[in-house]
C-alpha cells in the first residue's frame, strides 16, 4: 500500500512540475507588449506603439552595481549583431532598486545618444518592469515581432549565440 502510494504520490507531482512549465511558457511566449509610454534620458516620451513597429529586442535591467554587467555585455553584443534597418534594440531601465537614482540619470543622460542605435528608455516606477514579467533585480532580454507579440526570452548571460538568436525571433 506505501508503495502505491509513493508511486502515485510522484505521479501528481511530476504532472504538477509539468504543468507549471507548460503555463511558465504559455505565460511568456505569446505574450503581448503591454501599452505604455516612456521617455529617454533627454525627456521625450516613446510609445509601445511606436518602438515595436518593426519589432524590438527589448533588454530590461536595472542600474545597479550587481546588473551592470550584463547589461553592458548584451550592449556590446546586440549592437554587434544588429540587423540594419529592422528591428529596434531597446534598453528600459528599472529605477527602483538603484540606490544612486540621481547619479544614474545624469550619467545616461551624459552618454546616450539620440537617433543612435539604442534606444534607452526609463522606468521610474518599475511598473512596466513588472508588467513585462520580469523579477526584479534581474535583467532579461525580451523579443518582440513587430505586431508586439513575444516571440523569445533570454534569462542567461550574454553570448553572441544568443543575441542572434534575439534578432532571428524578431523578423
Amino acid at each position: 500500500m506505501k508503495k502505491i502510494f509513493s508511486v502515485m504520490l510522484i505521479v501528481c507531482l511530476f504532472s504538477l512540475i509539468s504543468c507549471e512549465k507548460k503555463k511558465e511558457v504559455k505565460r511568456h511566449h505569446g505574450k503581448m507588449l503591454p501599452t505604455f509610454s516612456l521617455k529617454d534620458p533627454n525627456g521625450v516620451a516613446h510609445s509601445s506603439k511606436s518602438i515595436v513597429s518593426k519589432g524590438m529586442v527589448l533588454v530590461v535591467t536595472a542600474p545597479t552595481m550587481k546588473q551592470s554587467g550584463a547589461q553592458k555585455g548584451w550592449d556590446k553584443l546586440l549592437e554587434e549583431t544588429m540587423p540594419k534597418g529592422g528591428a529596434k534594440l531597446v534598453f528600459l531601465e528599472d529605477m527602483q532598486p538603484s540606490a544612486f537614482k540621481g547619479t544614474a540619470k545624469k550619467e545616461m543622460k551624459k552618454d546616450y545618444k539620440e537617433g543612435g542605435p539604442t534606444l534607452l528608455l526609463i522606468d521610474e516606477t518599475g511598473k512596466v518592469r513588472e508588467e513585462l514579467g520580469v523579477d526584479k533585480n534581474a535583467t532579461a532580454v525580451l523579443a518582440y515581432n513587430k505586431d508586439g507579440e513575444l516571440v523569445h526570452t533570454c534569462k542567461s548571460g550574454p553570448s553572441k549565440a544568443e543575441a542572434e538568436v534575439l534578432w532571428s525571433k524578431v523578423k
